[in-house]
């Protein structure tokens, strides 16, 4: 998260946040490759915290952009569908 900090301090919000999705994508890219187990577990890891970057962004950037109702819609909306995930996951895992 720190290193997000200085990204966006340092090349703007937009360019952080494409770059930290941008690298998202190319970390989960070998997930379709027959790689080794140790290899996969560390572009996980590499992944989910470029995504974490990445949404902390947007957490970030959307007040600037859009007015307090659609953020408010939005953020419920998809705070109830992760949840709604979460909830479900364990009956679709088996």
């Amino acid at each position: 998260f720190l290193v997000v900090l200085l990204l966006v301090d340092y090349i703007g919000r937009k360019k952080s946040m494409a770059l930290c999705f941008l690298m998202f994508s190319l970390c989960i890219l070998p997930l379709y490759a027959c790689i080794g187990r140790i290899a996969l577990t560390i572009f996980i890891f590499i992944a989910r915290a470029f995504i974490s970057g990445g949404y902390q962004v947007v957490f970030v950037y959307t007040p600037e952009v859009f007015p307090t109702e659609n953020r408010a819609l939005a953020m419920g909306t998809s705070s109830a569908m992760a949840r709604l995930g979460a909830l479900i996951t364990p009956f679709v895992a088996q």
